[in-house]
């Protein structure tokens, strides 16, 4: 978790586990203060493995972070996908801006520990997903 937070968060998020999947609705852009809150929400307890899972997340707003969040967003990747975390598909609901988030979440993402889909509907989301044995309640 982020030390030193020192502003109020930007962005907002919620979160909830549906059968096999992990859903995350982001609004952005986040900083440090969002992400922290975020990390608090999403990660298992420390040495928790659950069973495999899944993840759709739907940002809408801005898809950016602000640069000091990218090193604790990869670590934070790394420890879900410890825990189960095997796929994610991200699916961005603004059109006009979709194809530079892409690219910006690419970058972010550097390397990622699971399998990662740009998508461009919640239901091709669940349909890769569910091809992967991972589907909602």
């Amino acid at each position: 978790m982020p030390d030193g937070l020192r502003f109020a968060g930007h962005g907002s998020f919620s979160l909830e586990r549906s059968g096999s999947v992990f859903v995350l609705d982001a609004q952005g852009p986040w900083n440090l203060e969002t992400f922290a809150a975020y990390a608090k929400a999403a990660h298992p307890p420390v040495g928790a493995q659950l069973h495999p899972f899944g993840g759709y997340v739907a940002v809408s707003g801005e898809a950016l972070m602000t640069p000091e969040v990218v090193p604790h967003w990869r670590r934070s990747n790394a420890l879900l996908a410890s825990a189960g975390l095997a796929a994610v598909a991200y699916h961005f609901l603004d059109d006009a801006g979709r194809s530079v988030y892409q690219d910006v979440f690419r970058l972010a993402l550097g390397e990622a520990p699971f399998r990662v889909r740009f998508v461009d509907s919640r239901t091709s989301a669940l349909s890769w997903l569910a091809e992967l044995g991972f589907s909602p309640a």
